[in-house]
């Protein structure tokens, strides 16, 4: 190995061949002839309507969706490092050699960033142009704004997650978005002397969090176990949409929910009995909570900016997809070794049991969305009819009427 540069390079070209043969491995000649190339020729249609100006359905957003998926880009990826545990070895005992690895890390760090930005902005060009009525001065000036919030919130990210751990780092991530997405979303609505002010405060910010992440070398374990995480992320994408299920660790006693397990029904029927157990195990998973109050809150943001009539049809939507996401933990709960210790043969008991359970878990969702959509598009009577009514309809369509397996 005659330099960094060649070191940097070797890894790079191994990972993108192992993201290849990942690729390769899932998406063969069918899944491209029957679901890749209808996709495409859909999306390409759409895009086309979209020069034409002819898109309808792009109207039915307000201008505040326009620049939102550059939000979501900013919260995509990190700071690539290209360490190693064997760095240990070599690497860490020659600083010229280690800082140079993280400088070309961070490079492509850069690149990448830019790459995938004009990437997303050719998609969005029509709608800025055309629906939105920006400038090309404005969509480029945009764009440098952006590419520097983006990489603000990949630093900072990678840096909170290096200082907190578990339940402080998730209530700091929340706080993070909280305050940088006001922020994102000022620039686009404010004038020359705001996104001037803006733009100039991420970029200082970006500046002094490259520095200390660039003279961090105390979390070298911790900057490893990521860059695997990331060099694995698209394999437990595929592995998880294939539903194959990894043995989990025996789990710690709850800290909050149900720490003292005790009887949430009296009568102890089979019925009861597996509808408690379903809403301890969901209640006690954390992916599960955190799904379902996302959805409930996504739900509730989009209701509150889109249009009176597509308020009621997005209801709908969220409803159905509360029910679905607690479904789907009733399908996973159902291979775990502990329930299939229970010999439930009688299936009316098992389809009103989870009935029961899917319908009590989705309860607090299910009134808050209808609430929301009846108090903003009426009033606050129309919103506690609309919210009962969000209850019935989301049993009597959604949990009663539909398959459970």
């Amino acid at each position: 190995m005659g330099s960094v540069r060649d070191l940097f390079f070797l890894r790079l070209k191994k990972e993108w061949v192992y993201q290849y043969s990942v690729w390769k491995t899932a998406v063969d000649w069918v899944v491209a002839l029957y679901i890749l190339v209808p996709v495409l020729a859909i999306l390409g249609y759409q895009y086309y309507l979209l020069w034409e100006g002819s898109a309808e359905w792009v109207i039915q957003f307000p201008a505040l969706f326009y620049w939102l998926p550059l939000f979501f880009l900013s919260r995509y990826g990190t700071v690539r490092l290209f360490l190693r545990e064997g760095d240990l070895l070599f690497l860490r005992q020659q600083s010229n050699w280690y800082f140079s690895l993280i400088k070309h890390g961070i490079t492509y760090s850069l690149l990448r960033n830019a790459t995938l930005l004009v990437c997303c902005a050719l998609l969005l060009l029509p709608i800025w142009l055309i629906y939105g009525g920006a400038s090309n001065t404005e969509i480029v000036f945009a764009l440098c704004y952006a590419f520097v919030f983006q990489l603000f919130s990949q630093l900072g990210r990678q840096l909170l997650a290096l200082r907190y751990r578990r339940w402080k780092l998730y209530l700091i991530n929340i706080l993070f978005v909280m305050v940088t997405f006001p922020l994102f979303q000022l620039f686009f609505f404010g004038n020359g002397v705001v996104q001037a002010i803006l733009f100039l405060g991420f970029a200082l910010a970006c500046y002094s969090l490259m520095k200390k992440r660039f003279h961090l070398t105390a979390t070298f374990f911790e900057d490893c176990l990521r860059e695997n995480q990331e060099r694995l992320k698209l394999v437990s994408i595929f592995i998880a949409a294939s539903g194959y299920k990894i043995a989990k660790k025996q789990r710690k006693r709850p800290l909050i929910l149900f720490s003292k397990s005790t009887k949430l029904f009296r009568k102890r029927t089979p019925m009861n009995l597996l509808a408690e157990i379903f809403i301890k195990q969901t209640i006690r998973n954390k992916t599960m909570l955190l799904g379902v109050l996302q959805i409930t809150g996504v739900g509730i943001i989009a209701i509150l900016l889109t249009p009176v009539m597509l308020k009621w049809v997005l209801l709908a939507v969220c409803l159905f997809a509360v029910v679905q996401f607690i479904k789907w933990g009733w399908r996973d709960m159902r291979t775990q070794p502990f329930f299939k210790l229970f010999p439930y043969k009688d299936q009316k008991n098992l389809v009103q049991g989870i009935r029961k359970a899917i319908f009590l878990l989705g309860l607090p969702s299910f009134f808050m969305l209808g609430l929301v959509t009846g108090w903003v598009a009426v009033s606050l009577t129309i919103g506690i009819v609309a919210a009962i009514g969000s209850v019935l309809f989301s049993y009597l369509f959604f949990i009663w009427r539909t398959w459970l397996y």
